[in-house]
């Protein structure tokens, strides 16, 4: 049962990380436009936005390489990861809004 919770919130993570990696990619290819008002700092953004998904993404991997033992407390900095992640994601998207 844990196993399957496990993988369910796994996959269920991923697919969220990966939207919003594909759509950090747009805007990154976006801020490196010559014309756009605050590229830099927007292209820095994006970096820090992308670089936190790929920490949390190697985070599941090496979750779902481990044992179910201490499932709960690799959820909860999970579920803590993902919020901040969330929230520049959040902040980044105003920028480009």
């Amino acid at each position: 049962m844990v196993s399957s919770d496990r993988n369910n919130y796994i996959k269920r993570l991923e697919t969220k990380l990966e939207r919003i990696d594909r759509e950090s990619s747009h805007w990154l290819e976006r801020a490196r436009q010559p014309f756009i008002r605050g590229g830099r700092e927007q292209r820095l953004q994006v970096t820090a936005l992308r670089n936190q998904i790929a920490r949390l993404r190697a985070d599941l991997r090496r979750l779902s390489a481990r044992t179910c033992a201490a499932w709960s407390d690799e959820k909860i900095r999970l579920d803590r990861a993902w919020n901040d992640v969330k929230a520049a994601y959040q902040s980044t998207m105003r920028n480009f809004l």
